[in-house]
């Protein structure tokens, strides 16, 4: 079960890749705003699936956020294609690249509070937002994962 936890994590951020300053430039100003607030790696820091916690192992998981690129373990997964700070929750959406999920849109709620980043997204072939952090066995394709930002040295 701790295998197919990791597993769920590493495909949870297979998310989405992307092409940078354009793309951002493309969204409202406020979305782009909220955009540079997520600008950064993250290290993931804990992650649930179905209702339990998923063992994720130290500081193997980074995610990264460069324009609109989401990238997750060095390899890009998707771009963010919608972001509504004004929502809430805040949310947004970001469109996968990956093999056999290109094009697929995955949609999130997030918050961020001072260096810690909880994004509740979901990946099941049915647009589903999350409406609250919290997953359970009747949301099979929503992970909720929390992220503690990198600091620059």
């Amino acid at each position: 079960m701790k295998q197919v936890g990791v597993v769920a994590v590493v495909l949870l951020f297979g998310a989405g890749a992307i092409t940078a300053q354009k793309q951002a430039d493309q969204l409202p100003k406020d979305a782009q705003k909220e955009l540079e607030k997520l600008q950064g790696e993250w290290v993931l820091k804990s992650a649930e699936r179905y209702g339990m916690k998923v063992e994720v192992g130290g500081e193997n998981y980074v995610l990264e956020i460069k324009g609109v690129k989401w990238i997750f373990t060095g390899k890009e997964k998707g771009e963010f294609v919608a972001i509504d700070p004004k929502a809430d929750p805040k949310r947004f959406d970001i469109k996968s690249v990956e093999e056999g999920r290109n094009g697929q849109v995955d949609e999130a709620i997030y918050k961020i509070e001072g260096d810690t980043l909880t994004v509740c997204l979901n990946q099941g072939k049915e647009k589903q937002r999350p409406a609250r952090f919290k997953t359970g066995p009747d949301q099979p394709g929503t992970i909720l994962a929390v992220f503690e930002r990198v600091k620059k040295k």
